[in-house]
């Protein structure tokens, strides 16, 4: 996969997508990673934040959303903040993502239907909602919707004007943490005030450890070197590089079978290789029944090896290539060994027998197109 981050001053911009008045229904969110479990949404005022493991300005937005709903609940205001996960991979980056995000419980969209109702194609995005009816009722108006990193003053004003009563007006936002003209992304895969979704299949694969901040009071600003233009982009490769090695057997009194095998992921320039080897050895210990006059037991051990090479390269934000190579030599499994000893005993001394020496290759090209919540591949 290809991974880019890019190192800039960034402009905070704020677009206020016209969602108002629009009805939400929140019943089908799960708790994340505990699909079919309910979670009550007692609350008048639900702040739903979007957010994704990759997403830096996330991080910064989520901490800023729950200082808020902690202002407005300790004054006695029924709000509550619904932390919405859009990434279903990568659970482990999730959960620290969640821990240095101050979340301890998020919710999942399985169906991705807040997604397509909300149209939503960037993060960070979040939405006020209003109760509508009974206290149990999972149905809300869209009272105001918040497409890339919003002004926390205009976000607190939505929520205590949507509130019934409304709020009292604090005296003074200029010491709160909630308010913050324009906060500073950290190095992340994607920064700026708006990370693309259409891009996800691109950095789900970048290192969990990269979200941490420099401090867990304020992100860390980004540092421009002198001799580079502010919009330079810095390529780091943060690509997970992997080695496995495997091997199990398998004894019996007849049969022994073992199979050992080594596997690697490597990035290269682009593109991510993977490449292993194995060789499975079969013995069989071949017995002719009472009725077969040829055939004689006896002992054969045979070895298979094989290799293979897969690659993938990123053509694009939601396009992969896909590619495969693979090469073997020898008896796939003891069965066929067995077989072979069959014929061969039975069959060896007719003039057209030949010894067979099994091999075979294989070769494949595909591609992947994946954009949230959809996957598409076509492999040849």
């Amino acid at each position: 996969m290809k991974v880019h981050t890019f190192l800039g001053v960034c402009l905070i911009l704020v677009f206020f997508v016209e969602a108002r008045g629009e009805q939400v229904d929140l019943s089908k969110l799960t708790l994340w990673q505990q699909q079919g479990a309910d979670h009550p949404l007692g609350a008048d005022v639900v702040v739903l934040d979007f957010f994704a493991h990759w997403c830096g300005p996330c991080l910064v937005l989520s901490k800023k959303i729950h200082a808020l709903e902690a202002h407005f609940q300790s004054q006695g205001n029924s709000v509550l903040v619904v932390p919405v996960n859009v990434e279903k991979r990568n659970p482990v980056a999730t959960q620290r993502f969640m821990k240095h995000a101050g979340i301890e419980t998020a919710f999942f969209d399985p169906s991705g239907e807040l997604v397509k109702q909300f149209g939503i194609s960037s993060l960070p995005f979040v939405a006020v909602l209003k109760r509508l009816g009974e206290s149990t009722s999972t149905r809300f108006e869209v009272v105001e919707t918040f497409s890339g990193t919003p002004d926390m003053d205009a976000v607190h004003t939505a929520v205590r004007n949507t509130l019934v009563p409304v709020a009292p007006e604090p005296e003074t936002h200029s010491e709160s943490i909630l308010v913050e003209e324009n906060p500073v992304a950290t190095v992340f895969p994607e920064t700026g005030p708006t990370v693309s979704m259409a891009a996800v299949a691109e950095r789900a694969a970048i290192d969990s450890k990269e979200i941490v901040p420099a401090s867990e009071e304020e992100p860390a600003p980004v540092k421009i070197e002198e001799t580079q233009q502010e919009t330079e982009p810095i390529a780091v490769d943060q690509r997970v590089r992997t080695i496995l090695g495997i091997y199990d057997s398998l004894k019996t009194t007849d049969i022994q079978i073992s199979n050992t095998s080594l596997a690697g992921t490597f990035p290269v320039g682009n593109a991510d290789l993977s490449i292993g080897i194995s060789e499975n050895k079969s013995r069989i210990y071949y017995q002719p029944s009472d009725l077969d006059l040829v055939s004689t037991g006896r002992s054969r051990k045979e070895s298979m090896e094989r290799v293979s090479l897969d690659g993938s390269l990123g053509l694009g934000q939601w396009l992969t290539g896909l590619m495969s190579v693979g090469a073997y030599e020898g008896f796939t499994d003891y069965k066929s060994v067995w077989i072979d000893e069959f014929y061969a005993q039975q069959f060896s001394l007719f003039p057209n027998f030949e010894d067979i020496d099994p091999r075979g290759y294989s070769i494949g090209l595909g591609t992947r197109w994946e954009y949230l919540p959809g996957l598409a591949t076509l492999d040849v």
